[in-house]
């Protein structure tokens, strides 16, 4: 095989080939004939490119050891020989190999070509996918014509392309089709239409969904890109085991605690217990318990099969949550949830087999001490319409993003709120404030209704989680919503006295004071810009943007999707919209980023 630098030398001499000919040096390349029986290049070999020269002249022309006539001569080329030409050394000579021997031939006297043979590759590259031209919605209705466009191009010649569709709740593969293709067809190019009739996209289940184009090469690698997108329709829950379980409760309606209905609940009274025996033939990891609003602490324990107790969590929920995900011991046989004061519900209680946890599963963590962000919601969903992609794009930027509703709504809307954020990419439980949802006749009205209360609890989260950066809503109430319009009342206030301990000096003991440095307001025309970012493709979401992110998180919001529609940017309720309403670090110059100026 031809060393790399001579056949970057070769390229070289084909520059400067037109020269030497407009020289009059030598009559220049004499071409090679193709040859008509030539087959396909075989996938799995590779093209090697030789120079290959021959004398012009009908006498011996002299090998010299160095490009000098001056130079030992190392042997004499007959007319008619073939010798390999190795580089063009200057305009008056050229390296070549003669029989073995490496030397220096006068230009004037060579005429040269190149030539190609195969060889077969035995360290042909891993595949890799150089680009992805993918076109298809991602968002779309159950039982609509739902289609796939675009290609995939890849390094190597493909031998089996692989379209799967991921189902993000049930955490399986749901629709496979493959093409394959011999390998001496030299196939590069993927277009995903032709998997369209093959998959039966139309009856896609409801949820979160994703591409998966896998292409395979002959040595058996692999490379794959993933597209996300989502069907609109009725929810299916998380694929558990709890149904094999055998769950008692010493009192109450136990059919409550796994009905799947977040409007239903089990009463527990002081003292009772749910205890839950675990099949034999199936190994528990999760545990999951999910309650109507925060409760009190309580005591989970899990016992092995001769009854001995193997684990055992005292939770405390010092952080307010009321969903709640345990990892459990191998062997548990049977597990108990105990300690309950009688002053809170059990919403839902469901055991996740071992090794078979879904990505769609929950599993909140609390938030930390110091957050960067904090976004005030007045209901659940507000969020996501008036607020837009703030969530998602900060999260893709690797800031601890915390939010918090004034109003509680039903406890199904708690549960839509928390599957949107999760959605979103937030994993840190959002905080419940349980303040009243209802309409007022003014915002006076409003805030008799929650109490100078809602002022304090509101200094106390500003204090406890002490955020550089609050986002919240339109002063104004978006579409002249009272109980909006007092949650910015609320922030305004908020923001002027978390800093000062002599105000609600309670929370200001126990958290210290905070001086939150920038403060936004949706809609509000100080300072006001246009949050472009939300808008632009993030690879942290496989390349959708986080207004497509808070749109999906949106429809988690099922309830409310009759009422409302999210597609509103542009419009009067533009949710990429924000105005700088306070701020101890300066002005935005950059218009672009909450966190301008804070480091």
């Amino acid at each position: 095989m031809i060393p790399m630098h001579y056949r970057r030398a070769a390229a070289v001499l084909c520059a400067i080939a037109a020269c030497l000919i407009a020289l009059g040096l030598f009559t220049g390349p004499a071409l090679a004939e193709e040859n008509d029986d030539d087959q396909p290049t075989p996938a799995f070999w590779r093209d090697v490119e030789t120079m290959s020269g021959t004398l012009n002249v009908d006498v011996n022309v002299n090998l010299r050891s160095q490009p000098s006539t001056n130079s030992d001569k190392l042997a004499s080329i007959a007319p008619g020989d073939v010798f390999r030409v190795l580089t063009l050394y200057n305009e008056s000579w050229i390296e070549v190999d003669y029989q073995g021997m490496v030397g220096y031939v006068a230009a004037q006297y060579v005429t040269w070509w190149a030539e190609y043979d195969q060889v077969e590759s035995a360290d042909e590259p891993n595949i890799t996918i150089l680009s992805a031209d993918t076109d298809f919605s991602c968002m779309c209705e159950m039982q609509e014509d739902l289609s796939f466009h675009g290609t995939v191009t890849a390094s190597q010649p493909i031998v089996e392309c692989q379209a799967l569709i991921f189902d993000v709740r049930s955490n399986e593969f749901i629709r496979e089709a493959s093409s394959v293709f011999e390998h001496e067809d030299d196939v590069r190019v993927i277009d995903l239409e032709q998997f369209n009739g093959r998959m039966r996209i139309p009856q896609l289940p409801s949820g979160e969904k994703q591409l998966v184009v896998r292409v395979i090469s002959a040595t058996g690698s692999v490379a794959e890109v993933r597209r996300n997108f989502y069907v609109v329709g009725p929810y299916t829950d998380v694929v558990n085991m709890t149904a094999d379980c055998t769950v008692t409760v010493s009192s109450g309606e136990r059919k409550y605690l796994t009905d799947g209905n977040h409007r239903s609940a089990w009463v527990p009274h002081k003292g009772t217990t749910i205890d839950i025996a675990l099949p034999e033939d199936r190994d528990a990891g999760k545990l999951v318990i999910s309650w109507v609003l925060q409760p009190d602490p309580f005591t989970v324990t899990a016992y092995d099969a001769s009854g001995a107790a193997i684990q055992t969590i005292e939770e405390q929920n010092a952080s307010d949550m009321l969903y709640f995900v345990y990892d459990l011991e191998p062997g548990a046989r049977r597990i108990q949830v105990s300690g309950f004061t009688g002053d809170q519900n059990v919403d839902e209680v469901i055991v996740i087999e071992r090794d078979n946890v879904s990505p769609a599963l929950m599993q909140w963590q609390p938030l930390p001490e110091k957050i960067d962000l904090l976004v005030v919601s007045t209901h659940q969903d507000d969020e996501l319409l008036f607020i837009g992609g703030t969530v998602p794009y900060y999260v893709a930027q690797g800031k601890t993003v915390g939010v918090v509703y004034m109003a509680t709504c039903n406890r199904s809307r708690l549960n839509e709120a928390m599957e949107g954020l999760w959605t979103c990419g937030l994993r840190y439980h959002p905080i419940f404030l349980g303040y009243e949802d209802g309409h007022a006749a003014s915002v006076a009205r409003a805030r008799a209704g929650w109490g100078e209360q809602s002022l304090e609890d509101l200094v106390a989260v500003i204090r406890r989680y002490k955020p550089d950066v609050i986002v919240t809503q339109d002063v104004n109430g978006e579409y002249g919503h009272m109980q909006h319009q007092l949650t910015v009342q609320l922030v305004r206030e908020a923001v002027e006295i978390t800093n000062d301990p002599t105000q609600f000096p309670e929370s200001a003991e126990q958290y210290g004071a905070w001086d939150v440095k920038k403060t936004y307001l949706h809609l509000y025309e100080e300072g006001q810009r246009t949050m472009t970012c939300f808008t632009q493709p993030l690879d942290y979401f496989l390349t959708l943007t986080p207004y497509q992110v808070a749109k999906i998180g949106y429809q988690k919001h099922y309830s409310q999707l009759t009422d409302f529609t999210f597609d509103i940017t542009g419009q009067r309720y533009d949710n990429t919209v924000f105005g700088l309403y306070r701020s101890t670090v300066g002005d935005d110059v950059a218009m672009d980023d909450f966190f301008e100026h804070i480091e």
